[in-house]
């Protein structure tokens, strides 16, 4: 199974500003096992910025019953992955 290796920004996958990457090593073996985009303080500058205006722009007005309804499927998605 592949797994995405870039930054998820802004609701998509993308490269670092940069383009650089980096290697996750299996504490286990001290082998890399996956290559993946290594974020710059630009990117994490977006990624705030983004998730600043998703919560303007919504998530903040959602009732704190649907905001857990939402939650509780991303946990079980990531659970089943």
């Amino acid at each position: 199974m592949n797994f995405p290796n870039d930054l998820f920004l802004d609701g998509g996958y993308r490269a670092a500003a940069d383009g650089r990457r980096i290697a996750l090593v299996d504490p286990a073996t001290e082998e890399p096992f996956v290559e993946v985009a290594a974020a710059t303080v630009s990117d994490v500058d977006g990624a705030v910025r983004s998730a600043h205006a998703a919560w303007e722009g919504g998530w903040r007005d959602l009732a704190p019953g649907k905001r857990a309804e939402i939650l509780f499927r991303v946990a079980r998605v990531l659970r089943e992955h």
